[in-house]
């Protein structure tokens, strides 16, 4: 009887992995049908698609779409040029423009200050001592004679600390100078 049950037990075991492999044979065979509707989808869509372009093909005429394209670039090759010509015309104005303005800008500013040099003006409201421009330490002093401060005749006197600044700072120039 042991016997017999033990052989039982071992087809058991065996059927059930026959329905084990049985289940994932069907499966397989499900999924292979899944993919083959979804590729039969697919190709309708496809062809649907290619009947739409046919017909698409049909309606638009190729050579005139190429000419028009043709025609559009040759036009926007004389909007490029005429582009470049204004842009090159407005940066000659605004260089010589510039230039007018900054003469004008020095004419006022020496009306301003009654004839005195524009270093005094900027030492004055500025805060740059205007003998950093006799120095040479911010470029050359503007071409403006320096003639008087509100009419006294003179430029104003340098007091003594500027004096030594200055001359401080003329030493230092020089040794810069011999290395």
């Amino acid at each position: 009887m042991a016997q017999t049950l033990a052989k039982e037990l071992t087809r058991s075991k065996k059927a059930v992995e026959r329905l084990y492999a049985s289940k994932a044979t069907m499966n397989s065979v499900v999924m292979q049908l899944q993919h083959q509707m979804a590729m039969m989808k697919m190709t309708k869509t496809i062809q649907k698609s290619t009947d739409v372009m046919k017909m698409m093909g049909n309606l638009v005429k190729l050579p005139e779409i190429r000419g028009a394209m043709m025609e559009m670039q040759q036009e926007m090759m004389k909007a490029g040029m005429i582009e470049e010509m204004l842009d090159d015309a407005i940066n000659a104005d605004d260089d010589e423009l510039e230039e007018e303005t900054d003469a004008e800008v020095d004419k006022v500013l020496f009306e301003v200050t009654n004839g005195a040099s524009l270093h005094v003006f900027f030492s004055l409201f500025v805060g740059v001592p205007h003998y950093v421009y006799s120095l040479g330490v911010m470029g050359a002093a503007p071409n403006v004679p320096s003639t008087n401060v509100k009419g006294k005749g003179k430029e104003p006197a340098v007091a003594d600390d500027e004096e030594d600044d200055m001359e401080a700072m003329q030493a230092r120039l020089a040794a810069l100078s011999e290395d």
